[in-house]
């Protein structure tokens, strides 16, 4: 009896020990990426003056605002396309000017800014409570969170004005739902919960459709498996039933209007503008002058010398992928000198991880699929793209990742947990947060003056 009470006590103190350093990473990310955000040139980060842009046509109506001119050159439209992002920025900027009249619009701006960091730190927290729910070591369900915080695109995103990182918070809270039903938990509150975040995600950003897709068929799935009993709608669960039929009801009638007016799930310029204005976009421009005069075919592409979907996969799309997030790709270049060092440490980590897991739980495979199904889609999306511009490499970009970007960290440290003996386990661990420092946002300081002076 003494030595379980001693054992507890133990585990107690771990306990409060692992949860300091948890708030001490969301701290130094909330510290050092507010100071970024405040200090970091406008524009750095992709698109971000097409975003703030849009939130400033939604500040001048509670409603939904109609195109502009300037909105179709810039060639981002509000009609058919999910805009609860610049909605939910422009209510929260409405409410800071009626509450402090004399706020200034520079503030405002900074206002904006810090909303993305603090999305971001929302981002961290879930990945922790995912990575609670696959991984039973305290200390190891922080090294996802670790390195994450440390990934430099997701760290320089964080600090500028755009949808992804409210996009990348709803999209892992839809796979902690999904993973929490997985695991047996309330299954009809977790479904609503799972309901509204992944609702929400793609009323934010079309790209989280794939995932829409991909966690309904898993859903299904466990709904089979699973054979809930009937839904009783007591307490919490009545509000939480509401707001799960309100936000698939407007996905519903967003996307059902698009097929039905427009045939396409999402329409594109020359059904919201005319030809002349579309003519002046600036995404209809590039096509102009950057794409073929008619799309190859996939195997029209290799008949003319280009690499083949395995070929591109490997030769370009996977390492583009490293490279612009452990570096940085925006309006701005960052080319991370660590990067063949941290491609080489990944493919021997996945080895040996992959080599390491004996009977991995059903957990695993489901966050597995996820992750790489949606990493498929992305993926052919991307390669038909290059079918109309020749390979030149447009629309390939690192952030799209996010949305299982915690997944494949959760997977890779669930790999880590299982390396035998322990001492290399512990080495492995250590490895990788060395790696993910030198490799990290520290480098901002470290080439400031030889590199980053001029993006502040």
């Amino acid at each position: 009896m003494c030595k379980k009470s001693i054992r507890d006590k133990k585990n107690q103190g771990s306990n409060h020990l692992a949860m300091i350093c948890l708030l001490s990473i969301l701290l130094i990310f909330l510290i050092t990426a507010s100071f970024v955000a405040i200090k970091m040139g406008f524009g750095v980060i992709p698109d971000e003056g097409a975003h703030f842009m849009l939130i400033a046509e939604f500040d001048k109506t509670l409603g939904i605002p109609n195109e502009t001119e300037a909105t179709i050159k810039r060639g981002v439209f509000i009609e058919g396309n999910p805009f609860l992002y610049y909605w939910l920025i422009a209510r929260i900027r409405n409410i800071l000017f009626l509450l402090i009249p004399s706020l200034t619009d520079s503030i405002g701006f900074y206002a904006v800014k810090l909303i993305s960091v603090f999305l971001s730190v929302g981002t961290l927290i879930s990945t922790w409570f995912l990575a609670k729910e696959i991984i039973d070591n305290e200390w190891l369900q922080l090294l996802p969170v670790f390195l994450l915080a440390n990934l430099q695109m997701f760290f320089i995103l964080s600090t500028g004005i755009n949808y992804d990182n409210l996009v990348t918070l709803l999209c892992t809270l839809a796979i902690l739902f999904i993973i929490r039903i997985a695991k047996q938990k309330p299954f009809w509150e977790n479904t609503f919960l799972l309901a509204i975040f992944l609702g929400l995600a793609a009323l934010s950003k079309k790209t989280a459709l794939p995932l829409v897709l991909i966690l309904v068929i898993i859903w299904c799935g466990l709904l089979i498996k699973l054979k809930p009993g009937p839904i009783h709608l007591i307490g919490r669960r009545i509000v939480l039933f509401i707001l799960a039929v309100l936000v698939v009801s407007l996905n519903l009638f967003m996307y059902g209007r698009n097929l039905i007016v427009y045939k396409k799930i999402i329409p594109g310029c020359y059904q919201l503008a005319t030809e002349s204005q579309c003519s002046e976009s600036n995404f209809i421009a590039r096509e102009r002058e950057q794409g073929l005069e008619e799309k190859l075919s996939f195997s029209q592409a290799t008949e003319q010398g280009y690499p083949s979907f395995i070929e591109y996969y490997f030769e370009h799309w996977s390492k583009a992928m490293i490279e612009r997030n452990v570096g940085i790709f925006g309006h701005k270049v960052y080319s991370n000198p660590m990067t063949p060092t941290v491609t080489f440490f990944l493919i021997v980590l996945i080895i040996l991880c992959f080599t390491q897991i004996r009977k991995p739980a059903l957990l695993f495979w489901i966050l597995l699929g996820i992750a790489c199904a949606y990493t498929i889609i992305l993926y052919y999306f991307n390669y038909d793209l290059q079918l109309s511009f020749g390979f030149k490499g447009f629309g390939v970009q690192g952030r799209y990742i996010f949305p299982v970007i915690s997944a494949f960290l959760i997977i890779l440290v669930y790999g880590i947990h299982h390396i035998r003996p322990k001492l290399f386990k512990y080495i492995t661990v250590i490895a990788t947060v060395v790696v993910s420092i030198l490799a990290g946002p520290l480098q901002i300081l470290q080439y400031y003056n030889s590199f980053f002076y001029s993006w502040f």
